[in-house]
């Protein structure tokens, strides 16, 4: 129970969510520029599935885990200054795991000690980023309800660190420079893997830009991923493997319209001491839209 409770509750701010594009019907070599530009006063929605898969050979049999997590996001934009204040708030978790399921809507039944995500869930919070998502301030209204909020540490899941790092899937991929077709830029993303923070270099890279809608795709190659600091009994050790996925941007707005991205790891895993081959899968779809 406790190695499905830890891989299905880490990828709630998984959100290796990264994406980038900016573009005016282009079929040019005339350089683009992609950047954050929300229209005041409007809201904008992103839709998260996450499909995790982790394979580790037991003594007789592989023992595979799969979860399956939804996360739906409200974000709109005021303009302050030079910068951009965003509002936004956490919508809904949907949780499908071996250990059972979790819905924040759901009043009755499923996996009870979940259930402080959703004193998380519709709570006001903002943050203060420049065109290029550049994050530089988080502000997070008070939880009156305390009452087994950090239930499964959803506290430390949500605090100021947690949130900034989960807005930078969205926003902190733009290049900050004019972008030709073809051409490549490198960002670090931080990605939460089986609750394993850890920073990935991912190059993104301007395929076409086309009817309002810039296509982007991301690669990446996973160097070394270990959990040497953590307190649970399970923890990942040399995991290496390769990220890739494509993106697709409204031009005028900034906003990721779709992207899909898959990481593939393999390495090793320590279970109550003992070290074991395992493998990850990661499967992310995002949609985003605005709301009417």
């Amino acid at each position: 129970m406790r190695i499905f409770s830890i891989l299905f509750i880490s990828c709630i701010l998984l959100q290796g969510c990264i994406q980038d594009n900016n573009t005016n019907n282009n079929t040019s070599d005339a350089p683009i520029e992609l950047k954050l530009n929300f229209k005041p006063g409007v809201k904008y929605t992103y839709l998260n599935e996450t499909t995790d898969t982790m394979g580790v050979p037991g003594m007789n049999k592989e023992m595979s885990i799969n979860t399956n997590i939804i996360l739906a996001n409200t974000y709109s934009i005021i303009p302050v200054s030079n910068t951009k204040k965003i509002d936004f708030s956490f919508d809904r978790v949907i949780i499908k795991s071996p250990a059972g399921e979790y819905n924040s809507e759901d009043t009755f039944g499923g996996l009870k000690v979940l259930n402080g995500l959703k004193k998380q869930m519709h709570v006001r919070r903002s943050a203060v980023m420049n065109d290029k998502g550049d994050i530089t301030d988080i502000k997070t209204e008070a939880i009156t309800d305390t009452a087994n909020l950090d239930a499964f540490n959803s506290i430390s899941m949500f605090n100021d660190d947690a949130i900034k790092s989960s807005l930078k899937y969205y926003f902190d991929i733009y290049p900050g420079k004019l972008i030709k077709l073809g051409e490549r830029w490198t960002k670090n993303i931080v990605f939460n893997i089986a609750s394993v923070n850890t920073t990935i270099p991912v190059e993104f890279r301007l395929i076409t830009a086309n009817n309002g809608i810039a296509h982007i795709e991301m690669t990446s190659d996973i160097k070394n991923i270990s959990d040497s600091t953590s307190h649970s009994i399970m923890q990942f050790m040399n995991m290496k493997g390769t990220l890739s996925g494509t993106m697709d941007m409204d031009i005028s707005s900034g906003l990721i319209t779709d992207y899909t991205q898959t990481t593939h790891l393999t390495g090793s895993m320590n279970i109550n001491t003992q070290e074991l081959p395992a493998t990850i899968i990661s499967n992310i779809h995002v949609t985003g839209k605005e709301v009417k």
